[in-house]
């Protein structure tokens, strides 16, 4: 998916699968790796620069069922 930012935080901009209609068009989709090496790499960096002297937090701005429903 790709996402437009905001002032605030990023919406969906682009849908993969908009116009796939068949099972054989989403089984053709490449989804991401979430096990890619290096995908958290940033956020490590992060908690290890500020963990010892801020509060680390976790935001999710969307929930898995809206960004399954948002894929198509």
């Amino acid at each position: 998916m790709v996402f437009k930012e905001t002032e605030l935080y990023g919406e969906f901009a682009e849908y993969p699968l908009k116009m796939d209609h068949s099972v054989k068009d989403i089984e053709a989709y490449s989804f991401p790796d979430p096990h890619t090496e290096g995908r958290f790499q940033e956020a490590n960096e992060l908690i290890n620069e500020f963990a010892q002297t801020h509060g680390i937090i976790g935001d999710l701005e969307t929930s898995i069922f809206e960004a399954v429903h948002s894929i198509s």
